[in-house]
C-alpha cells in the first residue's frame, strides 16, 4: 500500500513539473527573458519604426577640398538649405532618386563619415519622391 502512495506521489509531482514547464514555456513574459528578439504584439507584428524626413537636391557628393575624388563614381547625396551633405544609400536607389533633381527622402540617419567627402552622415533610403 505504501509503495502505490509514493508511485502516485511521484507520478503527480512529475505532472505538475510537466504542466509547469509547458506554462512557462508558453508565456512570452518567459521567452523574452531567455530570447532576445523584437517586442511583437499578439498577431506576432514588429513595432513600427518612425522614418526621418528629409528634402533638398540630390547631386553627386563633393569631394573635400585638396582632398582626391573617384572621377568616374557619384556617390548620390541628398544636398540641404544649409548647404549640408548626407550620403544616400539603400536598395534600388537610383531607381528611387536621380541626380540634380529636387527630392523629399524618408528614411534613418545613421553617422559616418568619409575621408575624402564632407558629409552629415548616411541616410538609409527607405521611400523617396521627387518635388
Amino acid at each position: 500500500m505504501n509503495k502505490v502512495l509514493i508511485y502516485v506521489f511521484i507520478f503527480l509531482v512529475i505532472l505538475t513539473l510537466v504542466l509547469l514547464g509547458y506554462y512557462f514555456y508558453s508565456s512570452d513574459s518567459l521567452k523574452t527573458l531567455f530570447f532576445d528578439s523584437p517586442s511583437q504584439d499578439k498577431v506576432g507584428n514588429l513595432p513600427k519604426v518612425e522614418l526621418e524626413k528629409y528634402q533638398g537636391e540630390v547631386v553627386c557628393l563633393p569631394a573635400k577640398s585638396g582632398a582626391d575624388a573617384e572621377e568616374e563614381s557619384c556617390i548620390l547625396s541628398l544636398k540641404d538649405e544649409n548647404n549640408k551633405y548626407y550620403a544616400l544609400s539603400g536598395e534600388n536607389l537610383r531607381s528611387m532618386v536621380q541626380e540634380n533633381t529636387s527630392a523629399v527622402v524618408w528614411g534613418n540617419l545613421k553617422q559616418g563619415s568619409y575621408a575624402n567627402y564632407d558629409v552629415v552622415g548616411f541616410i538609409e533610403v527607405v521611400r523617396a519622391e521627387k518635388q
